[in-house]
């Protein structure tokens, strides 16, 4: 199952950056398809997945990054991470919950 988790604090307002990674390994062969979605949002293909040797023989691991930026309104939506590979039947799926902290002035 794909690993899907913040990179760093995920702060509203910020500019588009990675705001998640999802890690998935021991797979074979090499071709390998993501897909992120937000809390139903639509869906948003990674055309550029990171895919490199894995600690086993033969096998490979990938690294996924998923970019926005986000509002207050984010905060508790679940960012899926679905990796597809031929030898699955069906797409496997990680999740988080976003926890976006606020800029508050008081």
């Amino acid at each position: 199952m794909p690993n899907v988790t913040a990179i760093g604090l995920i702060v509203e307002g910020q500019s588009a950056s990675h705001i998640a990674q999802c890690i998935s390994h021991g797979f074979r062969p090499k071709s390998v398809n993501v897909t992120w979605m937000l809390s139903g949002e639509g869906t948003v293909t990674d055309t550029n997945p990171i895919v490199t040797n894995d600690t086993s023989p033969d096998t490979f691991r990938l690294t996924s990054y998923f970019s926005r930026s986000v509002t207050r309104q984010d905060n508790g939506k679940v960012l899926s991470c679905s990796v597809s590979h031929e030898t699955l039947q069906s797409p496997v799926t990680g999740n988080m919950t976003l926890d976006v902290l606020c800029k508050c002035s008081f």
